[in-house]
């Protein structure tokens, strides 16, 4: 039987109430990159034009996060605020039910046909499904198989990023 092959665990990524009082904590405790953070918003991005598809558990649904991310320890540390915090969409739900905390961890896989074709035998289809341009991610429920969601996209981000590519060539 095939097996899908984790080339590369490279982000966490955390839901939080607030990214700007997350960003203040962390520099009040941490010698953060300052270079590395990147602050975006998906609204934002939606007022510029930047068109943004997603699906989550099945249905089309609209929906804007705020987003930090950095490099902590290696690590591409994702810290995202959902901007509607009444429920409807995989971050404000999360944050309801869970509060702050680790939500995911993206991988980067060998071959992902092989685990996309193991969770469509077993009937388990992606929580969230996002596409910006020709760029898409999903999102897995996995925690009843492995005790995490994990992401899953087409490219590698951060600070891992450039030795994984540099690798590859």
């Amino acid at each position: 039987m095939e097996k899908a092959r984790a080339e590369l665990v490279f982000q966490v990524g955390m839901v939080v109430d607030s990214v700007d009082e997350v960003l203040e904590n962390l520099r009040s405790c941490f010698d953060l990159e300052e270079d590395s953070v990147v602050v975006k918003s998906t609204k934002e991005q939606a007022e510029r034009g930047v068109s943004v598809e997603n699906t989550y558990d099945g249905r089309p649904v609209e929906f804007y996060i705020k987003t930090a991310r950095l490099n902590f320890g290696g690590i591409d540390f994702e810290y995202i605020e959902p901007l509607n915090k009444e429920g409807g969409d995989p971050y404000s739900d999360w944050l309801r039910a869970h509060g702050q905390g680790i939500h995911h961890i993206n991988l980067k896989l060998k071959d992902r046909s092989v685990l996309d074709r193991m969770m469509e035998e077993r009937n388990i289809h992606p929580h969230l499904v996002t596409k910006v341009g020709d760029l898409a991610l999903e999102t897995y429920d996995f925690r009843r198989l492995f005790g995490f969601i994990g992401e899953l996209g087409d490219m590698v981000v951060g600070p891992m990023a450039k030795a994984y590519y540099e690798e590859k060539n």
